[in-house]
């Protein structure tokens, strides 16, 4: 029996997704302004085993491809730390489990939508749809997947009618997940195409993908400084602002992605902050 250490663990789940994505569910619950009540609290689970599964499930199926990685240690399965069978049965189970929550506790249209979320799971790493690998509309179904899908899931559990305001505020996690999958998925230019591995990034190349995710990123800004000027924000919203400011200078002088990537994080982070409170 092989025992993971606490750095596999991190590897084969990559909590850092489930974090971005509770960061939406924060988003979208603070924009709709409900109570926190017994559906919403269950959201929090179901939205951590759906991020789960859609790491677990890629896993299992680029085990070929990733066997061939010079960073072999960031896939656990492929290096041999758990099994293709049981990353396969944690995949299930992750995915059945929010889909049953969603059926007893939540409301109908959250529970389709979960269900959908499952789809997207499969339909990106798996034949023979695999969007993985269908240039272009593997970045847009990650930002979908990642931002859009999680924010209707929040507004939708409310029960409250969607404003024009709330669906412009939905286009900001589309941005923001688009722009960081970009990122993390150009350091795997090589790799994916040793593995012969088709994405945008090896079709584009890192410059023009770094260039993709600053146009991501100035459309959520010009989003945000809409949604302030129509006053659905506070003026908080100006700080988070400024604070993309440096997300976007670290864009243009971006040379070696795994260098920018914790000062990219920790200004997204403090971003971050200020866009949440601007909602309150």
């Amino acid at each position: 029996m092989i025992i993971m250490n606490p750095t596999d663990l991190n590897h084969l789940l990559r909590p850092n997704v489930s974090i971005f994505v509770l960061g939406i569910y924060l988003i979208a619950f603070l924009a709709i302004d409900a109570p926190l009540s017994l559906p919403y609290m269950l959201l929090v689970p179901v939205f951590i085993m759906v991020c789960s599964a859609s790491i677990t499930f890629n896993h299992y199926c680029d085990y070929e491809s990733d066997r061939k990685s010079r960073q072999i240690y960031r896939f656990p399965v492929a290096s041999g730390k758990v099994s293709k069978g049981t990353a396969l049965a944690t995949s299930i189970i992750l995915m059945i489990m929010p889909a049953a929550v969603a059926y007893v506790f939540l409301p109908a249209a959250v529970f389709y939508l979960v269900l959908f979320s499952d789809f997207m799971i499969i339909a990106y790493s798996a034949r023979p749809l695999r969007i993985k690998e269908r240039p272009y509309l593997e970045t847009i179904w990650n930002g979908l997947g990642y931002g859009t899908l999680p924010f209707y899931i929040v507004a939708l559990a409310a029960g409250k009618e969607i404003t024009l305001n709330m669906h412009t505020l939905g286009l900001i996690p589309f941005l923001v997940a688009s722009s960081g999958h970009i990122l993390l998925q150009v350091r795997d230019i090589d790799d994916d195409k040793k593995g012969r591995v088709r994405t945008t990034s090896t079709r584009l190349g890192l410059k023009k993908m770094v260039a993709l995710s600053k146009i991501f990123v100035l459309l959520a800004g010009a989003t945000i400084a809409y949604l302030a000027l129509a006053g659905f924000l506070n003026y908080f919203a100006w700080f988070a602002l400024a604070t993309g400011a440096i997300i976007y200078l670290e864009h243009r002088k971006m040379k070696n992605v795994e260098k920018s990537y914790p000062r990219l994080m920790a200004a997204y982070a403090v971003a971050g902050i200020f866009f949440f409170i601007s909602l309150v």
